[in-house]
């Protein structure tokens, strides 16, 4: 294997890498965003600490970390599944099998079965939506569906585009996955 093949497959692994840390942000910040505004007496003393180097944040503060983190992330993973696919591409051309093997490496772009990657996309977004109604942030006003619109639309656009399928289009075999 030539040593340009051995640096593509690090970077394709580390893109992949990066795009896992994101998608599982993104779902964890939107059950934390969820959990803080459905019983926010459970966090009796008013601060919240975040995993991290952020001191302990008052109630509302933390919810508008959350939110950013939860919107930030989409484009985050994006960025890093594109990475991931201009890699593999030119694994694609160089090497198909070496692409096919590198295409394997566990991650949630990459396993055939839809599950993991429809609940990392589908999941944090509906978490949202419910932590929104329930703090009254959207509501049936033209303004406030589009601003429930606008924090969805990235979650259904990095589904739509980068995690409907599997990284690499390959479907489910015997065994799953």
């Amino acid at each position: 294997m030539a040593d340009i093949d051995v640096v593509l497959i690090d970077n394709f692994k580390e893109a992949l890498r990066q795009a896992n840390r994101y998608l599982t942000l993104g779902l964890f910040s939107s059950l934390f965003y969820l959990t803080l505004s459905v019983d926010p007496a459970a966090f009796s003393s008013g601060n919240v600490s975040l995993p991290g180097v952020l001191p302990p944040l008052p109630l509302g503060y933390a919810r508008l970390a959350l939110g950013l983190l939860y919107w930030v992330s989409p484009f985050l993973a994006a960025f890093a599944l594109a990475r991931a696919e201009r890699v593999g591409e030119q694994l694609l051309k160089s090497n198909e099998a070496l692409f096919k093997a590198a295409a394997s490496f566990p991650s949630i772009a990459t396993t055939r079965v839809h599950g993991p990657r429809w609940v990392v996309a589908l999941l944090p977004p509906l978490l949202f939506a419910i932590a929104g109604w329930a703090n009254h942030l959207f509501s049936l006003a033209t303004e406030r569906l589009v601003l429930l619109l606008f924090a969805v639309l990235p979650y259904l656009v990095l589904f739509g585009s980068k995690l409907r399928r599997s990284f690499g289009n390959f479907g489910p075999d015997l065994f799953g996955d």
